[in-house]
């Protein structure tokens, strides 16, 4: 995650914005790269989304994509993280992460997955080691 950050000049251009998402723990993170923005709705239960460390960002970023494509529709990824808003709502930021993430992949190709589930459930391995 660092070399891609490093690589792509995203380390200083990832920004996180806390926002009447519904819930404290939903937060609005752009990445932004040259010729290009992504603007993904997270669910950031452990609070991991810090511009000062953009490499567990980006860590995020992909867990939360792996999660929402884990679902087959808006509805169902809102259950899956506990998400109580409004269905226009979660189905805006549905449809946004899923273009956000093609244009990022487009731009940059897909974001690593370098950390299992259970890891980063768990904090172990290099999540743990990501967070500190």
């Amino acid at each position: 995650m660092d070399e891609l950050s490093t690589l792509h000049d995203l380390a200083a251009r990832v920004q996180v914005a806390v926002e009447p998402l519904g819930q404290p723990e939903m937060i609005r993170m752009t990445v932004s790269w040259d010729g290009g923005t992504a603007e993904f709705v997270l669910d950031d239960e452990y609070g991991d989304g810090r511009p000062d460390r953009p490499a567990l960002c980006l860590a995020l970023l992909r867990h939360s994509l792996n999660t929402m494509s884990d679902e087959l529709n808006a509805d169902q990824w809102a259950r899956a993280i506990n998400w109580h808003a409004p269905s226009e709502q979660i189905q805006q930021a549905w449809t946004a992460n899923a273009a956000s993430e093609q244009a990022f992949a487009d731009a940059l190709g897909p974001l690593p997955d370098l950390i299992a589930p259970m890891d980063w459930e768990l904090n172990a391995g290099l999540a743990q080691a990501l967070r500190r």
